[in-house]
């Protein structure tokens, strides 16, 4: 941990990767894939940004517990869970509180035995905001296993991504620390404090390939950002990754 070893990227389900993400609602159609590891995520993206709600729907964070039981159960280490939480980058639909409604389902259900991933939230590119819940959560959680960032899903400055990865790390030096959704513009800046992003951004064909090819598969986008991201991040520190996209070429 630590950004010691090879950065994992994780992609959505349905592309061929070893690292897969998918949301709740998506879960069994990913199990049915091929996968190393998988993170379920709460679907912030589609409840908070596509739908502006302002809460889950009713019943669902309960639902939510339960099956993430029954993965840690069936799964084990395999399958990691993200404890839902409440952010603030989407400014189409400002969720106020985030942190402290984050907080409050922390305290609800950290207790379920399943593999929780934590998710950091503070008020949008506030960093003061963002120390502050460094403390509560280190307070609250100290040297706890899985925490990820969850500020800088969107455009986040490259001065506030770096600030925000290294406060990170010295307040939870031996966990695994995820960062949702980082951009390459960022990424070889913050990738010695971090052990793992995810990424939507392949979903449109990047410039690098645009005219290059009349039509691009899901894989073979999604392939060539991996293999960006993992260049940016290191070429050495991530080359066994970097040689299993190649092969898949």
């Amino acid at each position: 941990m630590g950004g010691g070893g090879p950065l994992r990227v994780y992609v959505r389900y349905t592309v061929e990767h070893p690292y897969k993400i998918c949301t709740m609602p998506e879960l069994r159609r990913a199990l049915s894939t091929r996968f190393g590891h998988l993170i379920v995520d709460s679907g912030v993206n589609r409840f908070f940004r596509r739908m502006r709600l302002q809460e889950y729907p009713e019943g669902y964070l309960e639902w939510y517990a339960q099956r993430a039981e029954w993965l840690y159960r069936v799964f084990g280490d395999r399958v990691w869970v993200v404890l839902p939480d409440y952010p603030s980058d989407y400014r189409e639909n400002p969720i106020p509180n985030n942190m402290e409604r984050t907080l409050r389902n922390i305290v609800r259900f950290i207790d379920v035995k399943a593999n929780w991933v934590v998710v950091i939230q503070a008020r949008y590119l506030d960093y003061q905001d963002y120390l502050r819940a460094l403390k509560v959560y280190s307070d609250l959680l100290p040297d706890y296993p899985r925490v990820a960032i969850g500020t800088l899903c969107t455009s986040a400055p490259k001065c506030y991504a770096v600030q925000v990865a290294k406060a990170t790390r010295g307040w939870f030096p031996r966990s695994w620390i995820h960062v949702f959704g980082p951009s390459l513009r960022v990424l070889p800046e913050i990738a010695p404090y971090i052990d793992s992003i995810d990424t939507a951004a392949y979903y449109s064909i990047p410039r690098w390939l645009r005219g290059t090819k009349p039509k691009f598969s899901e894989d073979e986008v999604a392939r060539s950002w991996i293999s960006r991201a993992l260049e940016a991040a290191g070429g050495r520190r991530n080359r066994s990754l970097l040689d299993y996209v190649a092969s898949r070429r």
